[in-house]
């Protein structure tokens, strides 16, 4: 996967995500780019001086660019930020910069979460691609779109039609081939579910967690892999399905 979305940084250095264009691990902060501003309501909070203060609070805007001299790629950048131990440090404006932890709200264009086999259907991709602008900032939205991209896997892999979601996955037993997939794709039709009916229940890392289950599952079926998410998938359905 795309080192995870959600790693916090300093203004020196972001993770190395993977860029857009060329697929490598050569994205960084260009200079020049990176703006922070104290945020409105922790101003006037830290205008008191006094001790037991919460941590200041920031936003931010960036350019990303590649470092591959060929790649023309630029990502725009917002987000938050937080000075950790704002109250005990009682830092001067000036000193403070290179102490703040900051977390992405969005990238434009959107990074990929995880790499889509070049064999996987583009009605299964399609949504797949529009969840990771969402999951950071709409989490619930982003799980709507796993919901579609199950269902078009459904219709890519020719499983018999059903009245529901549930009942069609429920087919995957009788299918050798992909019989083993069925408690994954459940895991993620669970998580679906929560999205669509519940605004605040499902989170940016639940998102992420789904991320690792659906490129293991993708992986498998359009690439090959094998590798085992069972703890994933357990903590996925227990968290999501309905309680017995």
């Amino acid at each position: 996967m795309n080192p995870s979305l959600l790693t916090p940084f300093r203004e020196s250095r972001c993770p190395d995500w993977i860029c857009p264009v060329c697929g490598g691990n050569t994205l960084a902060i260009k200079e020049g780019t990176f703006h922070a501003g104290q945020t409105a309501e922790s101003s006037k909070i830290w205008v008191t001086p006094e001790f037991g203060l919460p941590d200041m609070e920031f936003v931010f805007v960036c350019l990303l660019f590649c470092e591959r001299t060929r790649c023309p790629a630029v990502v725009a950048v917002t987000g938050t930020g937080v000075l950790p131990d704002s109250d005990r440090a009682r830092p001067a404006a000036e000193d403070i910069t290179g102490n703040i932890i900051y977390r992405v709200a969005s990238f434009t264009p959107a990074l990929s979460a995880f790499a889509i086999p070049a064999g996987c259907p583009e009605e299964v991709a399609l949504p797949l691609r529009q969840s990771f602008s969402l999951f950071i900032s709409a989490p619930s939205s982003a799980a709507t779109a796993i919901r579609i991209a199950l269902e078009a896997l459904m219709e890519a892999l020719k499983l018999p039609e059903a009245r529901s979601l549930h009942k069609r996955l429920e087919k995957l037993r009788d299918e050798a081939e992909y019989a083993e997939h069925m408690d994954a794709l459940m895991a993620l039709k669970w998580l679906g579910n929560a999205g669509s009916h519940e605004l605040d229940r499902v989170s940016s890392q639940d998102i992420e967690d789904a991320y690792q289950i659906i490129e293991s599952v993708l992986d498998k079926i359009y690439a090959g892999s094998k590798e085992s998410l069972d703890a994933l998938i357990a903590r996925m359905t227990r968290v999501f399905a309905p309680k017995k």
